[in-house]
């Protein structure tokens, strides 16, 4: 067994699950979702479960803050198209018992079935995951073109672009100059998506964080402290 579900009081479902290439036990909380455990398989479930009760004031102290996130959470409704950068998607009722998607142009459609609520669970998981390939979509065809443009601008070189979903980051460069981006970016506004491009371009030049790197930044973008605190206003995982 790798995966194990237990039940604490006030906490409700925590999932235990045990990783080849976990090296240490790691509890991640999240909105809408139990309680994630990751044990490295030297661990043993009894064992994972006396780490996790030590932790319980951490997870209950931690809790509230997911409740206020999945209150502001997106409902994708029939009434209203969720707009993206360069896309509109639709929510509709269908007949048919199973969910199809249908793109015309710039329009994707979800039909669900019109059995289900459209608040359910199902239904709102496939919003999500449809989504998510538009931004993909829309990421892959814009973010590489605006780097190009930005480097170009600039005076900067760069060896190739990656667009990838991380978790904890908006992007990084390599040492050896391979720009990855989030692609959540393209949820951003124009300012600071340019200012996460901008900031990885420097690091091309300027590889930390020493005063010489938000000289380069603030020459190319204008005032960077302002902007890199206005990006932590944004949540990288919309759900």
């Amino acid at each position: 067994m790798t995966t194990k579900i237990i039940h604490l009081p006030e906490i409700g479902e925590v999932h235990l699950h045990k990783k080849a290439r976990a090296k240490q036990l790691s509890i991640r909380l999240k909105p809408q979702q139990a309680v994630q455990v990751t044990i490295p398989q030297r661990l043993s479930f009894a064992e994972a479960e006396k780490i996790v009760l030590s932790k319980v004031a951490w997870i209950k102290k931690h809790l509230p803050k997911m409740q206020e996130i999945a209150q502001q959470a997106t409902v994708f409704s029939p009434a209203q198209p969720y707009t993206t950068r360069s896309h509109q998607l639709y929510l509709l009722p269908s007949q048919q018992p199973d969910f199809q998607v249908l793109r015309k142009q710039n329009r994707v459609e979800l039909y669900y079935p019109q059995t289900l609520d459209f608040a359910d669970p199902s239904v709102q998981n496939a919003a999500k995951a449809v989504l998510l390939r538009i931004w993909r979509t829309e990421a892959q065809n814009y973010l590489p073109q605006r780097t190009a443009e930005l480097a170009q601008k600039n005076g900067f070189q760069f060896k190739a672009v990656k667009i990838r979903q991380a978790r904890t980051r908006w992007g990084s460069c390599s040492h050896d100059n391979i720009i990855s981006l989030n692609l959540h970016l393209v949820r951003l506004p124009q300012s600071l998506l340019d200012y996460v491009i901008l900031h990885e371009l420097c690091h091309t030049v300027e590889k930390n964080h020493a005063p010489a790197f938000w000289q380069l930044l603030d020459k190319v973008c204008g005032n960077a402290k302002a902007l890199d605190k206005q990006l932590n206003d944004f949540r990288i995982e919309v759900f």
